[in-house]
C-alpha cells in the first residue's frame, strides 16, 4: 500500500490466501471496499479474473480448488482512492492530509471478506521518508528508499485492520516481561513519549495481574490529529488525540485515558465485542478500570476520587433520562456513548465489588477474561457468573438478580437516616440510635455509616438492611455521613450527611435549606431597614396630588 498525503491518495494492491472451504471458492467471492475505492484490476492464480461492484460490494469469480487440492486460492485486488477529510460528527475516524493518516475498518479501506473483517498475514504501507506509519499487529519490517519509508506489520492471529501514519518521531522500550512498547507520536508529543512508555509499562503490569496476562508481544501508542475520540483501542495499536497528549506521569486526564484504552486490549481484544454489543461489558468495565490502576497506583483515595466524579458526569443524564436503563441506552446507537454505557457502567461493577467484597470481585474479573477470552460474553453470562461468585454472600438474594437490577432495569439508591437519638450509658459510653432507609425505593442491601466523636475520633461499620441500628460509641457523636467512601451509586448526598446541632442530628441538606431561608430573611430585612433610611433621608411624603418644587415649595399637580 503507498499513501500519497498531498493529493490524499492510497494505492494498494491486497493478496488473499482463500482456503478450500471459502465460501464462494468455485463461484462467486464477495468482498465489502468502500464506495470512493476504484478496483483497477482482480487477478486469481493465473491471471485477471471477471469481477464486478455492486455498491460497496465487489463481487469476484473465482476457480474452485482441486478435490485433493489443500493449497489456497490467491486473489489480489488492486485498487486506488482518495480518502477526503470527513465531515465532523460522531463517529468519523478517517482522514488523509499533510497532518496524516488513521483509517478504521468501517471506512471500507481494505477488501474485506464478506462477514469477515478480521484477517491473518502482513501488511506493508509505503510513505514519504518523513512519515512513519503504524498498524494493527507488531512492526517485523522497515525498509528505506531514497525518498520513501516501508513498515510490514503483521497481524496474527487475525484482527480487524487499523492504519495510522504521519511526520512521527518513534521511540521504543522492552518491558520486563518482553513486551515491546512503541510510539508514534508528532514531534511536539515526542517530549510525552518516555513518559507514555514507563506508565504504559507500569499499566500491563497491573493488569495483568488483575485480568490475566497480555497475550500480544507489543503494544502502539500513536498520537492523531483531527481525532474525534479522546482515543481509540484496536489489537496491540492504541490512538490517542494530540488534544489530550499530556505527561501521563503527572496529569490525572491523560493517564486515565491511558488506562482506559490499554484496559480494551482485555475487555475488546481478549474478550471480544459482540455482533449487537452490550457496550457496558467493554465501555464501562474499562472506565472501570481507569478507577482500579488509579487505585493500585495512587491509593484508595484516588479510587474515590474518580467514581464520586464519575458520579457526577452520570448524574445530568439521571435526571434528563430517569425512565432509561443501561439496555434501554445500549439499543439507543446514536446515544450508545453516554454516562448510561461508560459511568453508570462502571458503577456497576464498582458496587458489585462492594458486595461481593474485593477478593471475591478479583476473582470474577480474572474468571470473566480467561474463561470468555474470544468468546463473546453477554449480560447473562456475566449474571452467572455473579451468581456462582455470591454463593456464601450473604448478599446472595440480591446479586442473583443484580444485573436485572441495575442493567436491564433502572434501580436508584437514596440511603437517608431517620428517628436519630444519641443516649449516654451508665459506664460513660454512648449508644447511637437510628433508622436507615432507602428513599429511592429500592432495596440495596448494605451501606458503610461513618461517626465522628466529639473527640475527634471516628468509626465505620457496614449496616446490613434498611430499618433500626444501634452501635456503641465511647463519646457523644457529632457528624453521621452515609457511604463516604462512595461504594454505592447514591446521586443524592445532601441527605447522606448529618451534623449535631442542639443534641439533634440535621442533615446538610437541611442545614442548607434553612440557610438559604435565612439569608433570604436577613436580604428582606435588610432591604426593608434600607428602604425605611431612605424614606427618612428624603423627608416626609408630600400629600397627594402635590410635589415638591425645585426650590421647595408646594404646588398643585396639573392635570
Amino acid at each position: 500500500m503507498v499513501l500519497s498525503p498531498f493529493d490524499r491518495t492510497l494505492t494498494a494492491r491486497m493478496t488473499y490466501s482463500l482456503y478450500p472451504g471459502f465460501p464462494g471458492l468455485g463461484g462467486e467471492v464477495e468482498f465489502d471496499l468502500g464506495e470512493p475505492f476504484e478496483v483497477t484490476d482482480v487477478r486469481g492464480p493465473d491471471g485477471s479474473v471477471p469481477w464486478r461492484r455492486d455498491g460497496e460490494t465487489l463481487h469476484v469469480r473465482l476457480p474452485a480448488p482441486g478435490a485433493t487440492d489443500d493449497r489456497p486460492v490467491t486473489v489480489t485486488i488492486i485498487y486506488k482512492g482518495r480518502v477526503e477529510p470527513a465531515p465532523e460528527g460522531k463517529g468519523h475516524l478517517d482522514y488523509l492530509g499533510a497532518e496524516g493518516i488513521y483509517l478504521r475498518p468501517d471506512s471500507g479501506w481494505y477488501p474485506q471478506p464478506e462477514g469477515n473483517r478480521a484477517l491473518r498475514g502482513v501488511l506493508t504501507v509505503s510513505v514519504p521518508d518523513w512519515w512513519a506509519a503504524a498498524a494493527s499487529g507488531r512492526l517485523v519490517g522497515l525498509s528505506a528508499s531514497d525518498d520513501s519509508r516501508s513498515f510490514s506489520w503483521a497481524v496474527d492471529p487475525p484482527a480487524e485492520l487499523y492504519l495510522a501514519a504521519g511526520p512521527y518521531r518513534t521511540a521504543v522500550l522492552t518491558t520486563a516481561r518482553g513486551v515491546t512498547l512503541r510510539t508514534f507520536f508528532y514531534p511536539l508529543g515526542a517530549e510525552h513519549a518516555a513518559a507514555y512508555l514507563r506508565e504504559a509499562e507500569r499499566m500491563l503490569d497491573f493488569f495483568s495481574e488483575a485480568f490475566g496476562p497480555y497475550p500480544y508481544p507489543n503494544l502502539t501508542l500513536v498520537e492523531v490529529s483531527r481525532f474525534y475520540f479522546g482515543g481509540l483501542s484496536a489489537r496491540s495499536l492504541i490512538l490517542l488525540d494530540k488534544t489530550s497528549l499530556y505527561d501521563p506521569e503527572t496529569e490525572a486526564g491523560p493517564r486515565e485515558l491511558l488506562a482506559h484504552e490499554i484496559s480494551h486490549q482485555w475487555w475488546g481484544e481478549v474478550v471480544p465485542v459482540r455482533e449487537d454489543p452490550e457496550w457496558y461489558l467493554w465501555e464501562g468495565l474499562a472506565t472501570y478500570s481507569e478507577a482500579l490502576y488509579g487505585e493500585a497506583r495512587d491509593g484508595h483515595a484516588e479510587l474515590v476520587r474518580q467514581m464520586r466524579e464519575k458520579a457526577e458526569v452520570y448524574r445530568p443524564d439521571a435526571v434528563r433520562h430517569p425512565g432509561w436503563s443501561i439496555r434501554e441506552a445500549n439499543v439507543r446507537t446514536e446515544d450508545w456513548h453516554d454516562s448510561l454505557i461508560y459511568e453508570k457502567g462502571a458503577w456497576v461493577f464498582h458496587m458489585l465489588r462492594f458486595l461481593l467484597g474485593d477478593e471475591v470481585f478479583a476473582g470474577l474479573l480474572r474468571s470473566f477474561a480467561l474463561d470468555y477470552a474470544g468468546r463473546q460474553p453477554s449480560s447473562a453470562d456475566l449474571a452467572r457468573l455473579i451468581a456462582e461468585a455470591a454463593r456464601k454472600s450473604p448478599n446472595r438474594a440480591y446479586l442473583e438478580s443484580y444485573i436485572a437490577r441495575w442493567v436491564d432495569g433502572t434501580e436508584t439508591v437514596d440511603f437517608c437516616l431517620k428517628e436519630v437519638a444519641a443516649a449516654r450509658r451508665n459506664n460513660g459510653g454512648v449508644v447511637l440510635e437510628f433508622v436507615l432507609e432507602d428513599a429511592g425505593g429500592g432495596s440495596f442491601p448494605q451501606v458503610e455509616v461513618c461517626v465522628t466523636c466529639r473527640d475527634g475520633s471516628t468509626f465505620t461499620f457496614l449496616t446490613r438492611g434498611q430499618g433500626r441500628h444501634s452501635v456503641d460509641l465511647p463519646g457523644r457523636p457529632v457528624r453521621i455521613e452515609i457511604d463516604p467512601a462512595f461504594k454505592v451509586l447514591d446521586l443524592r448526598r445532601g441527605n447522606n450527611l448529618y451534623h449535631g446541632v442542639g443534641g439533634l442530628f440535621v442533615s446538610e441538606e437541611t442545614l442548607g435549606r434553612v440557610g438559604l431561608c435565612l439569608a433570604a430573611g436577613l436580604a428582606l430585612a435588610a432591604a426593608g431597614l434600607l428602604h425605611r433610611v431612605r424614606r427618612r433621608r428624603a423627608g416626609p411624603v408630600p400629600p397627594a396630588g402635590h410635589r415638591t418644587l425645585v426650590d421647595g415649595s408646594e404646588g398643585r399637580m396639573l392635570t
